[in-house]
């Protein structure tokens, strides 16, 4: 009987939920449907621009458009875009998704976006595009959810072009599979002094996730602050926090990132994210505090410009901090410096790469209650490089050979895969940092068995049987398949391999006499990683580019995404036997 009460409920609810069409007879605008609408009911937006500046009050509704390519709502015109408003005590959710919005205004912060008033209430932006958008955001003290959604050229300012923040004063966020790319945050290039007080995300985050999502491009104030925030699978790439001034005794805003947990029996967690190419003008990168947990995350590249701070700077806390198979070289500034003035007496290092030494004395507190703690180092190498594979073209696993492989720490909650979507054990135990270098040894799985071994060419380049090529995704560039006997032609096929192979993918090809680095599309035509780049050698004469027999070249051969793949061909040698190419990892970015 429960169980066919639930199912009326269920029903009875379902059934009570309407969806109104803009625009139609009924509701030519948006507006005109969220007043009509009621709690549970969905304004479904048809594809096209539409212009209107829109009020929520008190509804949980969802405003859903035909897709984030289809439907958009333009603010050009409009100071306040779109204001959600909840009252006190009163549970609201409203859900933003399948659309794109955008506003070209000057970038002051009072031309607020998205406005929640309400502790008990919810707004969720999911599969939404933001781009040039100029002004706040969302300010509200409910929780905030972003889903599989990107922002793109946007700034906050206010009109002394220094303060402001995107998001602001939530205690619970969400954030998942997120782009955060050009954004610009409480400082003008042109101010002086430059000294911003906002951030991304800004306010009392008594529970944060951020997860699988890019930070790159940023230009101003924090990207986040905030208490038990978990961050995992992120990439943070040339992020720069403008910050010309500072009180040594409180430091919380002069950092790129802080991660807080204090005396919480709950972790603040840094976990598989790479920290590339990213700048603080003062302060650390990261700034931790408590039983914050780093593990398996990579640090290279980065400036911190303040002579007294390092990389990475531990204010303090009840409870130890752990860091664990973290690999911290090439940076400005290697230091993770600790703070021993307010209660922390235990330090985990487990299973670290740092190429200078591992933590220093604070310089700049002049008192307090300093105790020196106990340092707990395990299996960790300090003074050695990474050794990365293609730093130059954005690949930050580790060659073979680099003290790094299968060095890091195993364990029951280690993950399957890396942040690259790998195998996240290739070997005897995990490597340190956020990449599991997949290849162990080149070896035969790239050998290559041509007479000349710069056969398959992109741009131009050579380099032996096995190379990386860096590009900006969408540049025009030039894929070539040499004739390995000068003056003749050769039929040939071109296969391709989305991402960077596994040993486990080499495949021996007996009547061409050597291993390819994949299997070829050919004998795995379901793999979705597998494709046929161009072929005029065997049937059927199928590919993604047309092609004649060497000497052959297509320019204008580069995907306008960002992509990583691997090529690799067979080509007829003069009237011998089938060889194998060399083979080519391209790093479209």
């Amino acid at each position: 009987m429960r169980h066919l009460a639930a199912l009326l409920l269920i029903t009875v609810c379902t059934s009570a939920q309407v969806t109104l069409k803009v625009p139609s007879a009924s509701y030519p605008t948006i507006q005109s449907a969220i007043d009509a609408a009621a709690d549970g009911d969905i304004v479904q937006l048809e594809s096209g621009v539409f212009n209107e500046a829109l009020a929520v009050n008190g509804k949980s509704i969802t405003l859903r458009g035909a897709g984030k390519n289809a439907t958009t709502l333009d603010w050009a015109a409009r100071g306040i875009a779109f204001i959600v408003c909840s009252d006190l005590g009163s549970p609201r959710h409203v859900t933003i998704e399948d659309l794109r919005i955008t506003m070209l205004m000057p970038p002051f912060y009072e031309q607020l976006a998205i406005f929640w008033s309400g502790s008990m209430g919810r707004l969720t932006l999911r599969n939404v595009r933001i781009e040039h958008w100029n002004g706040q955001l969302y300010l509200g003290l409910g929780e905030l959810e972003i889903v599989d959604s990107d922002f793109i050229d946007c700034a906050v300012q206010d009109q002394s072009g220094r303060f402001g923040s995107f998001f602001g004063a939530f205690p619970v966020l969400s954030v998942v599979r997120s782009t955060f790319r050009n954004l610009t945050i409480g400082v003008d290039p042109g101010a002086s002094p430059k000294d911003p007080s906002g951030a991304l995300f800004a306010g009392d985050i008594q529970e944060g996730r951020f997860e699988d999502c890019l930070f790159e491009g940023h230009r101003g104030g924090q990207l986040f602050a905030g208490g038990n925030t978990s961050v995992k699978r992120c990439v943070f790439r040339d992020c720069n926090h403008v910050r010309a001034t500072v009180n040594p005794t409180f430091l919380a805003t002069c950092a790129l990132i802080e991660c807080t947990a204090g005396s919480s029996p709950d972790s603040g967690t840094i976990a598989d994210c790479l920290f590339v190419d990213c700048e603080t003008e003062l302060g650390p990168v990261l700034d931790l505090w408590g039983n914050t947990t780093v593990s398996r995350s990579t640090f290279t590249a980065n400036r911190s410009r303040a002579p007294q701070f390092g990389l990475i700077r531990h204010l303090g806390g009840a409870n130890p901090a752990h860091f664990d198979s973290v690999l911290i070289s090439g940076n400005d500034d290697d230091r993770i410096e600790l703070s021993f003035d307010v209660g922390v007496r235990t330090y985990y290092l487990e299973n670290c790469l740092l190429e200078s030494s591992w933590f220093t004395v604070p310089t700049y507190f002049t008192s307090g209650n300093f105790s020196m703690p106990v340092i707990m180092e395990t299996d960790s190498m300090i003074g050695l490089a990474a050794g990365f594979r293609d730093p130059d073209g954005g690949d930050f696993g580790l060659l073979p050979g680099s003290p790094g492989v299968d060095a890091g720490r195993p364990g029951s909650t280690l993950p399957m895969l890396d942040l690259a979507g790998a195998s996240r054990i290739v070997g005897a135990a995990p490597d340190i940092g956020c990449y599991e270098a997949q290849v162990l040894d080149p070896g035969p799985a790239y050998a290559g068995t041509t007479t000349t071994p710069d056969i398959l060419s992109f741009n131009g380049t050579s380099g032996g049987l096995r190379r990386t090529v860096a590009i900006d995704a969408g540049t025009t560039c030039t894929l070539a398949m040499a004739d390995p006997s000068p003056g003749g032609t050769a039929p040939f096929i071109l296969w391709g391999y989305l991402g960077v192979p596994r040993p486990a993918e080499a495949f021996s090809i007996p009547f061409a006499g050597g291993t390819m680095a994949f299997r070829p599309h050919l004998v795995s035509a379901g793999d979705p990683l597998l494709f046929t780049m161009t072929n005029n050698l065997l049937a059927p004469a199928s590919g993604l580019l047309s092609s004649t027999p060497t000497p052959w070249s297509v320019t204008g051969a580069a995907v306008p995404f960002p992509i990583t793949m691997t090529l690799q061909g067979l080509v007829a040698e003069g009237a011998g036997p089938l060889r194998i190419t060399n083979a080519i990892t391209l790093h479209a970015r």
